[in-house]
């Protein structure tokens, strides 16, 4: 396995321990999250990889705001922002820089 590969999965498994164990403490969670984020970029960055993180920060905000708020597929217990707490769309903008990276890792040779 290439080591893009391997480190987006690293990250990737870090980053799910972090939200098993620091979701009670979102404050916490997301300075972990945002610093991951960042040691990611550093090690193995993509190609606008801020403008890809953000836009999938914004989009997953809205979609989680929309199944919160409208179809009521879930609750959070400690909705922050319209129902759900600061830290779901960083996570999804991890993992999705992340899974690019994976990505792009296995698909060289």
């Amino acid at each position: 396995m290439h080591k893009k590969s391997t480190l987006a999965l690293t990250v990737i498994g870090i980053s799910v321990i972090l939200v098993l164990v620091l979701y009670t403490f979102p404050t916490l969670l997301i300075i972990f999250l945002l610093v991951l984020t960042y040691a990611k970029n550093h090690f193995s960055p993509i190609k606008k990889e801020l403008l890809i993180f953000t836009l999938i920060v914004f989009s997953s905000a809205i979609v989680e705001i929309i199944l919160v708020n409208m179809t009521h597929a879930w609750s959070y217990a400690n909705g922050q922002f319209f129902g759900i707490p600061y830290w779901p769309p960083i996570f999804w903008g991890l993992l999705g820089t992340s899974l690019i990276t994976f990505y792009e890792g296995i698909s060289k040779n």
